[in-house]
């Protein structure tokens, strides 16, 4: 039976999964690779969270998944064919939560 966390997986995104080891020597951020088409289920939100330095973060989305991504990847609500170049509104991935099937 599958996890019901993980079910109803209807909608798409684009995941560009950002490097747990690789970073741009430019910006200092993790390097990501191409952009991949995944299900999601996909939620807009608008809350604040606190990071672990006491800052303050703003969460737009809620996204669920079938599998790992790594803080620091970048996400997109849509497909590849309806993706703009070069894309707009990216989401920055910040914290991501293990459910146990």
């Amino acid at each position: 039976m599958p996890n019901p966390e993980n079910d109803c997986l209807f909608q798409k995104a684009l995941l560009w999964a950002a490097s747990a080891t690789e970073v741009d020597d430019d910006t200092n951020e993790p390097k990501v690779a191409a952009a991949a088409e995944i299900d999601v289920r996909w939620q807009n939100v608008q809350r604040e969270i606190p990071d672990g330095n006491g800052n303050v973060i703003s969460v737009v989305a809620e996204v669920v998944v079938n599998q790992d991504i790594t803080n620091g990847s970048i996400m997109w609500e849509g497909t590849l064919d309806t993706v703009a170049s070069p894309p707009v509104e990216l989401k920055k991935v910040v914290g991501s939560t293990a459910h146990q099937t």
